[in-house]
């Protein structure tokens, strides 16, 4: 499943504005750290689907978005819940760990 890409125009309503838990990662196409994330976050979505939404965000083009949440490393996961960001991961992570931080950070078993 592919995960869905936001950016300026949508991101309020996507994510800050919605009420379910959201994981948004920050990425840019060149990076290979990202290839690697890909995949696995493709299957963390397909684990949490129902509990959780996931979006991308292109770190090139979505600059603004970028600064306003002080993102320096790519990928970079940010873990809303009610448009506050509780926590966040950056490089490449191991699907244990990403999953742990969704239990532990929004709660979700």
């Amino acid at each position: 499943m592919q995960l869905i890409e936001i950016d300026q125009y949508n991101f309020k309503g996507k994510v800050i504005q919605s009420s379910k838990p959201i994981i948004v990662v920050f990425y840019t196409k060149w990076s290979g750290a990202w290839q690697i994330s890909e995949s696995i976050l493709k299957k963390i979505h397909s684990e949490f689907k129902d509990r959780v939404k996931f979006y991308k965000v292109d770190f090139d083009s979505q600059k603004e978005i970028a600064d306003n949440y002080g993102i320096k490393k790519i990928p970079t996961l940010l873990f809303f819940n009610n448009g506050v960001v509780l926590d966040s991961l950056f490089g490449v992570i191991s699907k244990l760990e990403i999953e742990e931080k969704i239990k532990q950070v929004l709660g979700i078993k």
